[in-house]
């Protein structure tokens, strides 16, 4: 549809009006024959490079580094301009390791080594003042030799994403009554965006440089939208005793009423507040002005506004005018969405400029590039639009071109063209190019139409591998029936989508029970019915990421719920095949239905004869003649509106779109009719059952503490009642959590060792052979040796307390002390003994009378550094002849006082009935095939240095810990191995060792091989040669996995395992909710074709991170992980970039029940004893772990067969290869989940042949 309006006066917005915009870099691919350096480019003198005779296409330049030093080339001429955006193209590679440095002194970009020929790209807003620029390439402390080629820099337009007259640019967006702007530095287009207004600083990398009286202003502007309060984040490195000044403003000069917010003067992250006084406003701006040297590396900004019915992600495209004779001006007013919804209107305005009418073709193609950029997507499929418009613009003219006839469907990469050409010369004179990618998001070529009537709303079906979005218009194909298959004993998911026209409220989803021909049932409450949940990405985890809402949590679907026209809202419904139901074809409905919440009017088309319409045509014939307007245009008073369609389109053909809008109203449906659409659903039972067992292992990290947090619970009966709903949850889902037995572990109780914490030490003692060492080496906390046995106490008794005590140093503060125990075993109360010691061995002694009334028993505690100590924070103390004696008997108390028992001495027992009962539980009942086994005394992990391990006092390498760590560990094992229980328990007790922790880790595995050879033990780590013959469980994460070192290390029985975290990023499979939905459904496809034996995600409900705020000055909650998907780094572990951002969803597979955050708005959480809640990924790793069954089924199968070279069981044999359509390597793999449905079918029926000819 076009409508052109005539504007009299010139647009005040961002035009091109030059000729030739593709800058003439000269020379940007290095060729030429003569000369010392390419014409164009200079090597300054003392920098190392060469002319290449070889590069990408034909010569290039390089670079030549020795570690220590820099070097660059550069262009001769200066060729940019102030305040003007460019997109920098360029070819690179590298032999070596350091900096590569591409750009000029404006706008910097360091790059990594590379082995290949590497595309780049970097876009940047220029400063207002530029002085002595040029291109250059080089390299900062490289050693070796970087070449560069195809060289390209273009002069681009910012075009932004507009909504009912709001304009947001990329990094902007608002949600739920919040404005935020958050500009990530690290992205392609890192230091340009909307909000940024003007600068003098330069830009590298990531992070601005600012030296002494630079600025960089932000403005942050709401059409019709007044910010009520606003706040600005920063993260700043100050040097040199610098300041920086950040003020704000309502106006771009800051000479009307300024406030300097805050001046900084330290380095780190600084939250400050707009003052007050400046809102509300629609426009704040923002001056970051500084003394001296100062790098920001991150700005956000966020403000509360009046409006929180707005949910708007903005975006920046932008246009790079390749050719402009400069006989029309152009403004780009929109470009739409750029993906599948409905949103998809180009509009230009075009002004003539020349002294005649001009009749111009106005053309917009949108053509797929090839796949292997941003997205991969295969876009083959994806048809080339092309539109065009014809009118004429006569002298000093504006009209509006408006397109709205794009649609696309594929996922990946794009270029939009504009071409505006003089058609009495035939001739180009406008040619722009926009490239775009289209994210995984809104891929939507796929699901069938099935609602009957579609007046109030659509209602269409998908199957469970895809992640709808809310814009995606609902597709073409159209079908009567939704139908499935699935074996016995199997789920079965797929998605119901209702896409309302009208406002809908009380919508609710149900199933009737469904039956088969021969009359079984699956009864309705076999059928799962969930909303699926959005969650705003705000930061994309990878480059496969996007923007926006992505669906994820998969909410109960148990009360009403209401629907806006123009979105989806897709429901998740899954079918439980149960083992013993009969094979068939079973039949069913799902029905939706709602109620109208306004007044609505259906209508028709009128139809009109063709008599009529020929004198309708006629006469819009003598009107364009009579007013002597073109015919395809309309004036600003709107008095004419005629709608071109197609490919230039005479008014004979444009006349049927005028009758579109004569309508004849046939039926008004009321506010609160009742609305209903019934969906005919088929499920086909193949006559197979899955195992109860699952054949694939599987360790997911899992953490009772969170669920207790969350859920506001209490140690104890209602703790163990919800954990269980999520044990069974990872047992519906076939997933083994990491140690379900984590709450009631094997106790070891090292009867003998009367102190927790201390060692016997035979060097210092009074008398006899040992005296009890007690160390305190931690400045930042207090260690003490504390007994380990309650001393019951009379209330009517009296004791006497004595003990001999030697410090370190003369006049260290050393302190006994008594912890009191109620009748609940909780200390209530700590009496202390405070001393000074002299560095000899001194006897002290006091008189007890009596213990606080509430005393039930006592537990002594000795401290090397009394806890107020002033000056020294560690030292070491000695104990020796300890007594607490009853009076007036006069009995000792405390056994082994003297500390003169030896290990040899010791009874080393486990308690393992709690762990029993759970284990017998989770292992026998629910399934779990394998459980983390910790273990005592093997020593921890630091990122500062590994601690050896230590029991009761002993380290690792002393006879003691030997006797007593074999004594344990022999007993564990029998008992596991006696509970049948030995091949599901590993020993994990060191995570990602680097190449400095192989000998610690080795050592520690061959000591628990030396004790217990039957007890696996697990690494997550690839295959290496230091550490061969030390795990017999490797678990490398995906990228590390090396298909030929496996096999070798399967054939000496050990077992691969692999695991995903915050690492691998695109391309390969993922965990992040950003990401397609077949990812981790493929994963276990991949796992099958690799012959991999389990898999592992590091954590399934990582749902906070304390240390890390989400939009707000502070942060008195844990994060709600439906408000904010991302997974952060904890503090104490080393910042990656400038963010902590771990990947939206990394580590957290299940949500907490939405009843535990309904106070969150209030600050606080809510007691809840529901179980958890999925998501779609959760869902999708049973898809991949039941697809993986039916291989193991067929392959089972196949290995039993009663005639191995049957023809059936050969051909059975050639369907356990995974095809070349689903996937060709972990990096090469189908986006499209009709491969796997296709090939899973195809098993099923293997399976079914097979089973057959075998009875």
């Amino acid at each position: 549809m076009l409508f052109l309006f005539f504007y009299s006066h010139l647009s005040q917005a961002q035009t091109s009006s030059t000729r030739g915009q593709l800058i003439n870099i000269t020379n940007g691919t290095f060729e030429g024959l003569d000369g010392e350096f390419p014409n164009g480019w200079i090597l300054p003198p003392g920098n190392e490079g060469k002319w290449e005779f070889t590069g990408k296409t034909g010569r290039s330049i390089s670079v030549l580094g020795q570690g220590n030093d820099s070097s660059y080339w550069r262009s001769e001429q200066n060729p940019f301009s102030s305040n003007t955006f460019y997109r920098l193209r360029f070819s690179v590679f590298s032999d070596g390791s350091g900096t590569i440095i591409a750009g000029s002194h404006l706008a910097n970009i360091d790059l990594s080594s590379s082995t290949d020929w590497q595309n780049k790209e970097f876009i940047f807003k220029t400063p207002q003042k530029i002085r002595n620029a040029f291109l250059r390439f080089g390299h900062w402390q490289f050693q070796g030799k970087v070449q560069f080629d195809d060289v390209s820099l273009v002069k681009v337009i910012p075009v932004h994403r507009h909504i009912n007259g709001l304009e947001l640019g990329k990094g902007e967006l608002v949600h739920d009554g919040k404005y935020t702007f958050y500009s990530d530095f690290t992205e392609t287009d890192g230091n340009s965006s909307r909000c940024l207004f003007q600068h003098t600083a330069s830009f590298n990398t990531d992070r601005w440089v600012l030296t002494d009286q630079d600025q960089v202003i932000y403005q942050h502007s709401l059409v019709n939208e007044n910010q009520i309060d606003s706040v600005i984040k920063l993260q700043l490195q100050i040097q040199n005793g610098s300041k920086l000044f950040v003020e704000c403003a309502t106006d771009p000069n800051f000479d009307s009423i300024s406030t300097v917010a805050q001046t900084i003067e330290d380095s780190g992250e600084h939250t400050l507040q707009v003052p007050s006084t400046l809102l509300p406003a629609n426009s704040i701006f923002i001056r970051l002005k500084t003394t001296g040297d100062c790098q920001i590396t991150d700005y956000q900004y966020w403000a509360t506004i009046e409006d929180n019915a707005i949910r708007f992600v903005g975006d920046t495209n932008y246009v790079e005018v390749i050719d402009n004779s400069g006989a029309l001006e152009v403004e780009f007013k929109t470009i739409g969405d750029l993906n599948s919804g409905d949103n998809n209107q180009v509009a230009i305005d075009i002004t003539n400029l020349i002294d005649y009418s001009m009749e111009v073709e106005a053309v917009m193609r949108i053509k797929p590039i090839a796949s292997g950029g941003l997205y991969g997507g295969d876009v083959s499929s994806q048809p080339v639009t092309n539109s065009r418009r014809v009118l004429t613009v006569g002298v000093a003219e504006t009209w509006e071109i408006l397109w709205t006839d794009y649609r696309l469907e594929q996922a990946g990469n794009y270029e939009m063209e504009i071409e505006l050409i003089d058609r009495f010369y035939g001739e180009s004179v406008f040619f722009a190019t926009i490239p775009f990618s289209m994210s995984i998001l809104y891929q939507a070529d796929y699901g069938e139409t099935v609602s009957k009537d579609d007046d109030i709303a659509t209602i269409w079906w998908a199957d469970a591998t895809r992640k709808i979005s809310r814009q995606q218009v609902p597709p073409t194909q159209k079908s009567s029936l939704v139908r499935l298959s699935a074996a016995k004993n199997e789920y079965e998911p797929f998605q119901i989508v209702v896409r309302p026209k009208h406002r809908l409220s009380q919508v609710t989803v149900a199933s009737s029970n469904f039956l088969s021909e021969k009359n079984d049932l699956i009864p309705a409450d076999q059928i799962q019915i969930n909303n699926i949940g959005y969650l705003l990405v705000r930061h994309p985890s990878d480059h496969t990421g996007s923007r926006g809402y992505w669906p994820d949590p998969l909410l109960p679907h148990n009360l009403p719920i209401e629907l806006y026209p123009g979105q989806n809202y897709p429901f998740w419904l899954t079918f439980r095949t149960l083992p013993d139901l009969p094979a068939g074809t079973y039949r069913g409905t799902i029905v939706v239905s709602g109620v109208l919440s306004e007044d609505i009017s259906l209508s028709k088309e009128l139809v009109v004869s063709p008599v009529a319409i020929s004198q309708q045509i006629s006469s819009i014939k003598k009107r364009a003649a009579l007013s002597g307007l073109h015919e395809d245009c309309i004036d600003a008073s709107g008095h004419q509106s005629l709608i071109v369609v197609g490919e230039e389109e005479t008014v004979e053909e444009q006349i049927s779109g005028v009758f579109a809008e004569d309508k004849i109203d046939i039926k008004t449906r009321k506010e609160g009719s009742i609305w209903q659409e019934t969906i005919e659903v088929e499920l086909k039972v193949w006559d197979f059952a899955l195992s109860d067992e699952t054949h694939i292992r599987s360790s997911f990290g899992f953490d009772p503490e969170r669920v207790k947090k969350y859920h506001q619970l209490k140690d104890g009966p209602e703790l163990n009642q919800v954990l269980e709903k999520y044990y069974e949850n990872f047992a519906n889902h076939r997933i083994s959590p990491e140690n379900p037995m984590e709450i009631s572990p094997i106790v070891t109780d090292f009867e003998g060792n009367w102190w927790r914490g201390g060692e016997q030490d035979s060097t210092v003692k009074v008398e006899g052979r040992h005296s009890l060492k007690v160390v305190d080496s931690d400045n930042s906390s207090d260690m003490a040796a504390i007994s380990r046995h309650k001393i019951r106490i009379s209330k009517d008794k009296s004791y006497e307390l004595s003990w001999h005590a030697r410090t370190e140093r003369t006049s260290q503060s050393y302190q006994l002390s008594i912890l009191c125990l109620d009748q609940n075993n909780e200390t209530f109360q700590q009496i202390d003994f405070p001393f000074i010691g002299n560095g000899q061995w001194e006897r002290f002694w006091t008189q007890i009378g009596s213990f606080p009334s509430e005393t039930v028993s006592i537990r002594l505690a000795f401290f090397p550094i009394a806890p107020n100590a002033t000056e020294e924070k560690t030292g070491v103390a000695w104990f020796d002849q300890l007594s607490l004696n009853l009076m007036p008997t006069g009995e000792n108390l405390i056994p082994d006082s003297d500390f003169e028992r030896t290990v040899a001495d010791w009874n080393i027992t486990l308690d393992t009935n709690p762990f029993e009962l759970t284990a017998t539980r989770y292992l026998n009942e629910l399934h779990f095939n394998a459980f983390q086994l910790p273990l005592e005394g093997m020593g921890t992990q630091h990122l500062t240095g590994n601690q050896k391990g230590i029991i009761e006092g002993y380290p690792v390498g002393t006879e003691e810990y030997n006797i007593l760590f074999s004594g344990y560990l022999t007993q564990l094992q029998n008992y596991l191995e006696e509970k049948g229980w030995i091949d599901k328990a590993y020993v994990y007790w060191f995570d990602e060792p680097t190449d400095q922790d192989y000998q610690f880790v080795k050592a520690g595995m061959d000591r628990i091989h030396r004790f217990a050879p039957k007890i696996n033990r697990f690494l997550t780590e690839q295959i290496e040669p230091e550490l061969i013959e030390s795990v017999e469980v490797w678990c490398p994460i995906v990228p590390n996995f090396n298909p030929a070192l496996a096999e070798e290390r399967k054939a000496k029985g050990e077992q691969v395992w692999w695991y995903l975290r915050n690492q691998p990023l695109a391309p390969y499979v993922g965990s992040f909710i950003d990401h397609n939905a077949i990812d981790l459904r493929m994963w276990l496809w991949q796992t099958w074709h690799y012959k991999v034996n389990g898999i592992r995600i590091w954590l399934s409900n990582y749902w906070n991170n304390e240390e890390q705020p989400s939009d707000s000055i502070r942060q008195t909650l844990p994060q709600n992980p439906y408000q904010d998907p991302m997974s952060y780094s904890p503090e104490n572990l080393p910042q990656i970039g400038n963010t902590r951002n771990w990947g939206n969803g990394d580590g957290r597979l299940i949500y907490p029940p939405p009843m535990a955050l309904a106070n969150y708005g209030a600050g606080q959480l809510s007691h809840s004893l529901e179980g958890p809640v999925n998501s779609i990924r959760m869902e999708l790793l049973r898809e991949g772990i039941e697809d993986y069954e039916y291989f193991w089924l067929l392959q089972d199968l196949v290995k039993n067969a009663t005639d191995p070279e049957k023809a059936s069981v050969r051909e059975a044999e050639g369907y356990l290869i995974v095809p070349d359509t689903v996937l060709t390597s972990l990096v090469s793999y189908s986006q499209n989940p009709d491969s796997i449905y296709a090939h899973r079918s195809v098993l099923a029926q293997m399976i079914l042949k097979l089973t057959k000819e075998d009875k």
